[in-house]
C-alpha cells in the first residue's frame, strides 16, 4: 500500500511543480522577458523538488562524482543526443521527403550563448534532473521489479515512467510557439535522455550522474547556438 502511495505521490507533486513552475510566473512578471522566465521556473522547480524530498523522504542521494564515470556519463549524454538527433533528421527526411528545416527551440532562439550556458547547460540540468530523478524517480522506486530489457541492459519501469514524463513535460513547447514536428523531436529527444539519466542514476545510486547525463545532452545545445552565431546561421 505504502508503495502505490509513494507512487500516486510522486507523478502527482512532480506534475503540481512542473505546473507549477511553468504557469505562475506568467502571473507574476507583468512584463516577462526571457531571462527572468526561466530563472523562476529553474528556481521554482529546483526549491519545490528540494521541498519535496525533504517532506516524503523519498531515498535520495546526491553527492560529488568520480572522475572516471563522471565522463563517461557526460560523454554518453551527449553522443545520445547527437546520435538521436541525427536518426530523427533522417526519419523526418524519409517521411516527408523533405530537408528538415532546422527550426531551433523557440526559447533558445531568444537567448545569448551565456544565457544558454548558464541557464540551460547548467540550470535546466540541475532543477530538471531534482524533479523528475532526484524527486520522481527515488518516489516510484518500487516499480523498478518490472523490467524491461533494452539494448542488453535491464531498465527498471520507473525509468521509464520518469523519462516518458520528463519527455511529455516538453509538450508546453506548443504553447510557447513551437510546430508540432518540432515539439514532437524534442519529446522524442528529451524521453531518451530521461532513460539515459533515470539509468546512471540508479546504477550508482547518485542523482550527480543524472545531471551530468543531462549536461552532456544540453552541451549539443551550446554548441549550437555557438555555430549558428559564428557561422552566421539564420
Amino acid at each position: 500500500m505504502q508503495s502505490k502511495q509513494n507512487t500516486f505521490l510522486g507523478i502527482l507533486i512532480t506534475t503540481i511543480i512542473f505546473a507549477i513552475a511553468v504557469f505562475l510566473g506568467a502571473y507574476i512578471f507583468s512584463e516577462p522577458t526571457i531571462s527572468s522566465i526561466t530563472i523562476f521556473k529553474l528556481s521554482v522547480e529546483l526549491t519545490l523538488s528540494i521541498i519535496a524530498i525533504y517532506l516524503l523522504k523519498p531515498n535520495f542521494n546526491i553527492k560529488l562524482p568520480k572522475l572516471k564515470p563522471a565522463i563517461k556519463v557526460f560523454f554518453t549524454g551527449f553522443g545520445a543526443t547527437v546520435l538521436t538527433m541525427i536518426l530523427l533528421n533522417v526519419l523526418e527526411m524519409l517521411i516527408t521527403g523533405e530537408k528538415p528545416t532546422g527550426k531551433g527551440h523557440p526559447a533558445l532562439n531568444r537567448m545569448t550563448i551565456t544565457q544558454v550556458f548558464f541557464f540551460v547547460f547548467i540550470g535546466a540540468s540541475i532543477a530538471e534532473e531534482m524533479v523528475f530523478r532526484g524527486f520522481l524517480l527515488n518516489m516510484i522506486s518500487s516499480l523498478k521489479k518490472y523490467k524491461l530489457h533494452l539494448f542488453k541492459k535491464q531498465i527498471g519501469l520507473h525509468i521509464i515512467i520518469s523519462a516518458l514524463m520528463f519527455g511529455a513535460a516538453h509538450l508546453i513547447l506548443l504553447k510557447n510557439g513551437a510546430d508540432l514536428t518540432f515539439t514532437l523531436r524534442i519529446v522524442v529527444l528529451t524521453t531518451i535522455v530521461g532513460v539515459f539519466a533515470g539509468y546512471f542514476q540508479e546504477k550508482y545510486n547518485n542523482t550527480s550522474y543524472a545531471i551530468l547525463t543531462h549536461m552532456g545532452a544540453n552541451l549539443t545545445g551550446v554548441i549550437g547556438m555557438i555555430v549558428m552565431q559564428y557561422a552566421d546561421i539564420p
